[in-house]
């Protein structure tokens, strides 16, 4: 039974990988790098010039852009019901199937779409540990903007000892694996559609702002 439950949500969630891969392609790209290697089932091999901030966005541009995705596609399926193509298809179907039990179906589908897409949400191991390889390599190669930006940098790195140490974690466990894959998906699920305020979206931003107000003044001070 676990056995053919797994298998389907491993097929689904490959949905969600396809998402994943091109959300790190559209990094790099943007980044100014060039991908040697895109398989939309596994990976981007990519190389390029990047600083600390480009590499941080390769590698946890699949958060944002699969979080944003699944939170799309389910505030759409609550806004299905009273929608009005939805009588449309059920006509041009010629009324085989009833608008009363295609809403649901229009629903399910989309969420369900949308908990595949969020589970394959988190960096891997490789993608966490990426940006400290990065500041290892431009730490090499000193120049005055990186001498500069050390303090804020360091700052960066020492926060994302937590994702890199959950992702290891993660690499080394299948279970803890996908129960947090169901966990993230589901939180994701329910704060769009309005089930669970998980977030607040105001609450992210002042912590955003705060953030990139204290990284200026890191700079600021290291420039002084």
């Amino acid at each position: 039974m676990y056995s053919t439950v797994f298998r389907w949500y491993s097929r689904l969630r490959r949905l969600g990988v396809v998402v994943h891969e091109l959300a790190h392609a559209a990094a790099v790209t943007i980044s100014g790098g060039e991908i040697t290697d895109l398989d939309l089932t596994a990976h981007v091999k990519h190389r390029g010039r990047y600083s600390l901030l480009q590499q941080l966005a390769i590698s946890y541009a699949p958060v944002a852009a699969n979080s944003a995705v699944a939170a799309g596609m389910a505030a759409a399926a609550m806004r299905v019901p009273g929608a009005g193509f939805v009588e449309q298809v059920s006509t041009q179907l010629g009324g085989v199937i009833p608008a009363s039990v295609l809403t649901p179906l229009l629903q399910g589908l989309l969420l369900v779409i949308a908990f595949a897409v969020a589970a394959a949400a988190l960096p891997s191991y490789t993608d966490a540990k990426s940006p400290y390889q990065r500041f290892r390599h431009n730490l090499a190669v000193p120049t005055l903007t990186r001498l500069v930006t050390l303090p804020l940098a360091v700052v960066v790195l020492l926060a994302c000892l937590v994702p890199l140490g959950f992702t290891f974690l993660r690499s080394r466990s299948h279970g803890l694996r996908v129960v947090s894959e169901l966990a993230f998906a589901t939180l994701v699920v329910l704060q769009a559609t309005g089930t669970v305020v998980v977030v607040e979206p105001a609450t992210v931003w002042a912590v955003l702002g705060d953030f990139v107000t204290g990284g200026i003044r890191i700079v600021e001070t290291a420039a002084t």
